[in-house]
């Protein structure tokens, strides 16, 4: 019996089977290749979606809208409401099947990628300060919020998903007790299975929420031998993963801010930078005597980042922004490449962790919204505009697609 070796144009399925078989394989092979071709056409599609939370015009006291929006058009396909809190965030979670959102408060909505809701819990107001920033672990299928109203309140709640079931609130400290983990943003490092805490200081977990490492933001400046390091207080503002697994910081001592690159496993300090430039600023000053306000004056310090630093799709560069300058840095050596006057101020509110730009799931664009409501496109290796979107509400948080 003759046999025969066929294969088909999407990936070589081939079958060896004798002749009169061969159609029945053949159409196997066929539909094998149809729905691997539709689930790749679905895996575009959903890396394609991006999710907003804003407020419309007009609207109702405490009333929100939850919107899906096609990238990188940013045009709303659909919308749902949301009850609307003290700071509302969201996250993707379970790759993209669903997606929980936080009214900032206590009310958790769990939502269908086409914003049915599934599921909606209210917490204990015990926990009412831990939920303005959502993030959900892969690692456990757990979802965690920051607390940090007071450094009374200051960790991390757990909830389960989807059960939505408040299940500890982590407390990481370093050796002697103490803890300045305040607001924390979550940065997860799946390779090593390790989630990133920084806010204050810098913290990490396993998988399985033990504490890992405490590093102090006193000791990280120390070692990145940062001006005045020592002697003032300093404090992580805000950190990007890079695909190495090491982590960019932005440190401040509230008169002057610096970005230091460092390898978490090691607890090293690999690179730092500080900016030199100078600006103007006006403040007013009163008379000592009569307590009489006077003339303002205007003072020089050292320019502020307040926003980034937020890493580059690809991990090759890092965006930060100083009001209305965005800087550009070299991802592995933190060599400032270009300075340059971005299309608008940033938008206040939309990140609380002052992340400003977000990368947009071409893998190509970085965008960055504005004070004046515009989300602008920013080319991701050179930060030149690429288009602009004036959505029909006000923009409180942005969650790109999975």
């Amino acid at each position: 019996m003759k046999l025969e070796e066929r294969g088909t144009g999407f990936g070589q399925c081939r079958a060896y089977a004798p002749s009169r078989r061969w159609a029945r394989v053949a159409a196997i092979c066929a539909r094998v290749a149809v729905l691997l071709a539709l689930a790749a056409c679905s895996r575009a599609a959903a890396q394609q979606v991006v999710y907003a939370i804003g407020v419309p015009p007009h609207a109702a006291a405490q009333t929100a809208r939850v919107f899906v929006l096609e990238a990188p058009s940013l045009r709303i396909q659909e919308s749902a409401p949301l009850h609307l809190g003290w700071s509302p965030s969201g996250a993707l979670i379970q790759r993209g099947q669903s997606l929980l959102l936080s009214d900032g408060l206590s009310r958790l909505t769990l939502f269908s990628p086409a914003l049915k809701p599934l599921k909606q819990a209210v917490l204990s107001r015990r926990a009412i300060d831990c939920f303005d920033h959502v993030f959900f672990n892969p690692l456990n299928s757990e979802a965690y919020f920051s607390c940090g109203a007071g450094k009374s309140e200051a960790g991390v709640a757990v909830v389960t998903v989807p059960g939505l079931r408040l299940l500890r609130v982590l407390h990481p400290a370093s050796v002697d007790g103490s803890s300045e983990i305040l607001n924390a943003q979550f940065l997860l490092d799946g390779a090593r299975q390790r989630l990133y805490l920084a806010g204050g200081d810098l913290a990490a977990l396993d998988s399985a929420n033990r504490q890992v490492f405490y590093w102090t933001a006193a000791s990280i400046a120390r070692g990145a031998h940062l001006p005045g390091a020592g002697q003032h207080a300093f404090a992580v503002q805000r950190a990007a993963l890079l695909p190495s697994g090491r982590l960019v910081l932005r440190l401040s001592d509230g008169s002057a801010s610096s970005l230091v690159l460092v390898d978490p496993g090691g607890k090293k300090v690999l690179r730092s930078w500080s900016d030199t430039q100078k600006v103007t600023s006006y403040e007013t000053v009163s008379d000592p005597r009569t307590g009489e306000p006077l003339p303002k004056r205007p003072v020089r310090r050292l320019e502020m980042l307040d926003e980034g630093p937020v890493a580059s799709p690809d991990g090759l560069a890092v965006f930060a922004a100083s009001g209305a300058q965005g800087l550009l840095f070299d991802a592995k050596t933190l060599k400032l490449m270009k300075r340059w006057r971005l299309p608008d101020t940033p938008a206040v509110g939309v990140s609380r962790e002052g992340q400003g730009f977000f990368p947009a799931p071409d893998g190509h664009s970085m965008w960055f919204p504005g004070a004046s409501g515009k989300i602008f496109r920013l080319d991701a290796h050179t930060g030149a505009q690429l288009g602009a979107f004036d959505p029909p509400f006000r923009l409180l948080a942005l969650i790109p697609g999975a």
